[in-house]
């Protein structure tokens, strides 16, 4: 057994692949988790295990991460907490700041957060990933998770033009095709009616950056004119 140990989403997802997959992780006493985001799926997992894991938040510019938060047993939560010293704010555009040392410039994100004290806070979304659609802002992450369970396949909320309202949000999926029907039907009984997508498209393949991160703008530029899809 190990007393601590971190990963990464990808490698968390791997072990769990293997029919030992929790029994070896049960062996980290102390598992942190970060890097990427953690798919809810993945959490719900993880969420059972008798060790203690934690997701981790964090910047280039902070050499290490500043928060946790809970991410199994009873303790499982949404809400980031800060590491001692550590205290956040909202900019102007609602985005989160970093306040590592008293007395000098925050260190700004392009996370859009909910801070709930000078210690927590929960993320939103990235900024540049934020679709305003009929004047509501959406955060594609936050319907993603409501949708999780239901595709077997990579997918993303994204948005293309439209005369009304300026965007539409719509599904976009990779590769695998899907039962449209079922998902249309899942999708209205788990989204409210301003969430729930428009249309179905579908990629072959997502670009992502080389440690797997998705490019969430060149699937939003690809769709535009894409004609493989359904309403």
């Amino acid at each position: 057994t190990f007393e601590f140990g971190a990963m990464v989403p990808n490698q968390v997802f791997k072990l769990l692949e293997v029919p030992s997959g929790i029994e070896k992780l049960e062996h980290i006493h102390n598992l942190l988790i970060g890097g990427s985001a953690i798919p809810s799926t993945m959490e719900t997992t993880i969420s059972q295990l008798k060790s203690r894991v934690v997701s981790t938040y964090g910047m280039t510019e902070t050499a290490s991460h500043i928060a946790i938060r809970e991410l199994s047993g009873n303790k499982r939560s949404d809400i980031y907490h800060c590491l001692p010293g550590i205290r956040v704010t909202l900019s102007e555009n609602d985005c989160l700041q970093i306040h590592v040392t008293e007395g000098h410039e925050p260190l700004q994100t392009n996370d859009m957060a909910e801070v709930l004290s000078p210690n927590s806070f929960r993320i939103l979304g990235r900024a540049d990933d934020m679709i305003i659609s009929g004047g509501i802002k959406y955060w594609p992450q936050e319907i993603e998770k409501k949708l999780e369970a239901l595709i077997p396949a990579r997918f993303v909320i994204s948005a293309i033009a439209d005369e009304k309202l300026g965007e539409k949000l719509v599904l976009v999926i990779e590769d695998t095709p899907a039962d449209i029907d079922w998902i249309h039907q899942k999708a209205t009984e788990l989204l409210s009616p301003f969430e729930r997508p428009k249309s179905i498209y579908f990629l072959e393949k997502f670009p992502q950056t080389p440690n797997g991160k998705l490019r969430r703008n060149e699937i939003k530029w690809r769709i535009q004119d894409n004609t493989n899809y359904t309403n």
